[in-house]
């Protein structure tokens, strides 16, 4: 993910904002959908933290991120 893309993510996040998304999607990361990990890797490189991904299925393992 590039700066420009991180920027579109969180447009209207900014400031305190943006370090209390990074903590809320931080903390239960099994719990996150897709775009709350899209969300989570942009608010890491706007704050210039570092961003780990999760291993592929780990989703799948907890029910979520299944298709309808």
């Amino acid at each position: 993910m590039t700066l420009e893309e991180a920027k579109k993510i969180c447009t209207s996040h900014r400031g305190v904002f943006l370090k209390n998304m990074h903590l809320a999607l931080s903390m239960h990361r099994w719990n996150n959908t897709t775009e709350e990990e899209r969300r989570l890797e942009a608010a890491c490189k706007l704050l210039r933290k570092k961003y780990t991904p999760r291993p592929p299925g780990a989703a799948r393992l907890f029910g979520l991120d299944l298709p309808s």
